[in-house]
């Protein structure tokens, strides 16, 4: 039976050990949280600017929920450089959606269901980034409520 390490694991059993950035050992997990309660339909390309991650926040996981909807509406999270850095084409639907936000790359795939699918970034953020969700795919309809947290590491 074999027996390996992960690249952090193996850091910290050479001699001298390697010290891991806090985001990979030991780290405090913090959580940035958006509530939005629509009081009128959202066009295609209309965005919600949810919260704001700091500058070396390294994204650790997230989640989007939101209620049923238009059968073909989706979701783009990102920030206004990359709209889809985060989640591109995200399902909502017409059931209740709830899609775990699961790459750092613009060619996210949305994970539907409620098991938790999360990911460790490779670098924390360079600058502040301004998290928002593009409506995509169709017209989102009044009175519906989306919610999205990202669970991320600085320290």
């Amino acid at each position: 039976m074999a027996n390996v390490n992960s690249v952090e694991y193996a850091k910290t059993i050479t001699n001298p050990p390697t010290m891991l950035d806090p985001w990979q050992d030991h780290g405090k997990l913090r959580v940035a949280y958006g509530t939005y309660e629509s009081t009128s339909t959202l066009a295609v390309n209309d965005t919600i600017t949810m919260f704001v991650l700091p500058a070396g926040a390294n994204v650790v996981g997230g989640y989007f929920w939101h209620d049923a909807d238009n059968s073909s509406t989706t979701v783009d999270i990102g920030d206004a450089a990359d709209p889809n850095g985060w989640l591109a084409g995200g399902v909502i639907g017409a059931a209740q959606a709830s899609l775990n936000i699961a790459t750092l790359s613009s060619s996210a795939s949305a994970v539907i269901g409620t098991a938790g699918v999360y990911w460790v970034g490779t670098q924390p953020l360079a600058a502040a980034q301004t998290v928002i969700c593009t409506v995509t795919g169709a017209t989102w309809a009044s009175g519906k409520t989306t919610r999205l947290v990202m669970y991320y590491v600085v320290d």
